[in-house]
């Protein structure tokens, strides 16, 4: 009985790991998400870079902070940086989704800006701190 609950057991695996490795040459056999990370002077969007960068189904495109110092990141993780958002949506390499990593005051202008633009958006902290601007922005969010 242990016997053939081990095989039972090595056959599934199996079929796990086979599923698993279908939808790894999937993802890998897609172009790579162009992913561009707003605010990269703290260590949160540092962070982000890190974990975008090196993924074969992500490209990190853009790192967009006035902060001179996000220079070094963005050569470390071969992205251009841009000073805005702005800059950043007048520019040839278009994300086709963004990280807000900014300080909390300007999570939704920087949101509504990427929305408008038809970026799609990854916020980890609130909206905002009012429930007013934060319906403002989930209205830009529902739009066509």
């Amino acid at each position: 009985m242990g016997l053939l609950h081990c095989q039972q057991h090595a056959s599934e695996t199996s079929r796990h790991e086979w599923g698993r490795e279908r939808t790894l040459a999937k993802l890998v056999s897609q172009p790579p998400l162009k992913i561009a990370v707003a605010g990269c002077s703290g260590l949160i969007g540092k962070r982000h870079c890190q974990h975008v960068a090196p993924s074969p189904s992500t490209q990190l495109v853009a790192i967009v902070d006035p902060s001179p110092g996000c220079a070094e990141t963005a050569t470390l993780h071969h992205a251009v940086l841009y000073s805005s958002v702005q800059e950043s949506l007048s520019s040839p390499h278009q994300a086709e989704a963004a990280v807000v990593c900014t300080p909390s005051y300007t999570h939704v202008p920087v949101s509504q800006a990427l929305l408008q633009a038809g970026i799609h958006i990854l916020r980890e902290k609130r909206i905002r701190t009012t429930v007013g601007s934060a319906k403002k922005l989930l209205e830009v969010a529902e739009q066509p």
